[in-house]
C-alpha cells in the first residue's frame, strides 16, 4: 500500500532494498505481482521506470474503476466494475 516513504528512499527506509529485490525475482519467476500506491511505484522502478511525484496529493481512498480490458484479466473477473472507498 502508501506510507511516508518514497521509492527511492532506501537509506532512510532500508527495508526498501529486499523489498526491491524480492519484486525484481518475483517477477523474474513470471509471478503475479499486484501493487496499490508505493506497491505500484515500486513495481515500475524495479521495471526500470523512472518514478517521480504527479504533482497531485493524492490521500486517502479514491475510488478505481475497472476497463473493459481489465474485467477481462482472470484475477480481475469476480471484481465489481466500479470499487468506492
Amino acid at each position: 500500500m502508501g506510507g511516508p516513504m518514497g521509492v527511492y528512499d532506501e537509506a532512510q527506509y532500508p527495508w526498501l532494498v529486499a523489498e526491491k529485490q524480492f519484486i525484481k525475482q518475483s517477477i523474474a519467476a513470471v509471478k503475479t505481482v499486484i501493487g496499490v500506491c508505493l506497491g505500484a511505484q515500486l513495481i515500475a522502478e524495479c521495471l526500470g521506470a523512472k518514478v517521480a511525484p504527479s504533482g497531485v496529493r493524492e490521500i486517502g481512498w479514491m475510488p478505481i474503476e475497472l476497463t473493459k480490458k481489465d474485467k477481462k484479466h482472470p484475477l480481475l473477473q469476480d471484481l465489481p466494475k466500479q470499487a468506492l472507498n
